[in-house]
């Protein structure tokens, strides 16, 4: 039994590379799939796993995105001969499609917290995230958005008002400073800022091709 789930476990480690390299490539003949699936097998040791190696179910349908692929083969048995068992049968099956077209919706959730000022981090930070989101962004088919890390989300007193814009009930919004949190949670001390609103009260839905 050791020896099958060995094989076995070299046959779907091979039915995965197979399928997951055709799902990746940009080839859409069916010939040129399959010729794919085939030499990720043999890389993958699958002949060498089992006798009488069978792929018995390859599917490549690139207009449906569907790729499978089935393999069967024997492990000759050792004590299990006593018993009359030359052979035991072992199988794989994997089965994967390929990602819509659509665009890519990515959320930023950043560090902003006093602790990020150490270092410069809050620097690499930016620096990372700008690079990230102008590497999605190239075919301007994504949706990027970003939640601050932090006590405190800084909007623009331009957005008060908006449907986006859930802001809660102990906090006063004055035209003059902004939004300014009230009750026996607020700060000994008003914000220095007249953009300062509770952490997630506003989520604003990022539009396509629009980072912020």
């Amino acid at each position: 039994m050791v020896r099958a789930n060995r094989a076995r476990t070299v046959l779907q480690a091979a039915a995965d590379a197979a399928v997951l390299a055709e799902g990746a490539s940009d080839k859409n003949s069916t010939a040129e799939l399959v010729d794919i699936a085939d030499r990720y097998i043999e890389a993958n040791g699958a002949e060498s796993a089992v006798e009488g190696l069978q792929v018995v179910d390859a599917v490549a349908d690139a207009a449906s995105g569907t790729f499978q692929v089935r393999l069967t083969g024997k492990v000759r048995t050792s004590f299990m001969v006593l018993a009359g068992i030359d052979t035991l049968d072992v199988e794989a099956y994997f089965e994967a499609k390929r990602g819509s077209s659509g665009p890519l919706e990515l959320v930023l959730a950043l560090d902003t917290t006093y602790s990020m000022s150490a270092n410069d981090k809050i620097g690499t930070l930016k620096t990372a995230a700008k690079a990230l989101v102008d590497s999605v962004m190239v075919a301007g088919k994504a949706k990027v958005g970003v939640v601050p890390f932090a006590d405190y989300l800084n909007i623009s007193k331009s957005y008060i008002g908006k449907p986006w814009l859930t802001i809660p009930a102990n906090v006063h919004v004055s035209p003059a400073t902004g939004p300014i949190r009230t009750g026996r949670d607020a700060p000994s001390k008003p914000p220095a800022t007249a953009m300062a609103c509770p952490t997630a009260a506003a989520t604003r839905p990022a539009r396509t091709g629009e980072s912020r």
